[in-house]
């Protein structure tokens, strides 16, 4: 059995129903009071975004997802945090890095980095034919607004178990309020 997630004061501000009902301020002090690691780390970033204080989020996310003195992704990192990190990255502009984090999932198929492709393409396309020729050509960047129609930020992450609130991506849990599928050890165990 997984152990509890340190963050299991989140359940009383967290609806897992309703996500719009969320006070996201309150959860980010309630963060702030937890134990850190990445996986609180996470949360606050996620809280950060949904507040649209992006640079902020980025400064965590950049912490927990790059090795240290570098800009590469840490091996070892969980596809909800580079899915979290290249949410960030794309609205704050940084496309070609939301494509090179996109590019280390190990499942690429997850609906978060569908939808961020997709808002990729629509930016894409809404450019000039010879810009758009310029960036498939050599991924120019351009000073272009980028805005998302969904919310950002994957939580609760999956591995997460918060007893009576485990979700999987498909909204079940099983009897002990595991994640489904998920057997690996605590989120929380796992070092920096």
């Amino acid at each position: 059995m997984i152990s509890p997630h340190p963050i299991l004061d989140l359940t009383c501000t967290l609806s897992l129903n309703d996500f719009s009902v969320v006070d996201y301020q309150h959860l980010l002090s309630v963060c702030e009071q937890q134990r850190r690691n990445r996986w609180v780390d996470n949360a606050r970033a996620v809280c950060l975004m949904r507040l649209e204080r992006i640079d902020e989020a980025l400064e965590i996310f950049r912490r927990i997802a790059l090795s240290p003195g570098t800009c590469v992704l840490r091996g070892d990192l969980p596809d909800e945090i580079k899915l979290n990190y290249a949410s960030a990255l794309l609205v704050k502009g940084q496309l070609i890095g939301a494509l090179d984090v996109l590019d280390e999932l190990s499942d690429p198929d997850q609906w978060t980095a569908i939808q961020i492709r997709c808002v990729l393409l629509d930016w894409e396309r809404s450019l000039p034919w010879w810009k758009r020729i310029l960036w498939r050509a050599g991924r120019l960047e351009f000073a272009t607004p980028i805005s998302v129609d969904f919310e950002l930020g994957v939580w609760p992450p999956t591995g997460v178990s918060i007893p009576g609130r485990s979700i999987d991506r498909a909204g079940t849990s099983d009897e002990f309020g595991r994640i489904a599928g998920d057997d690996t050890a605590d989120p929380a165990s796992v070092p920096l």
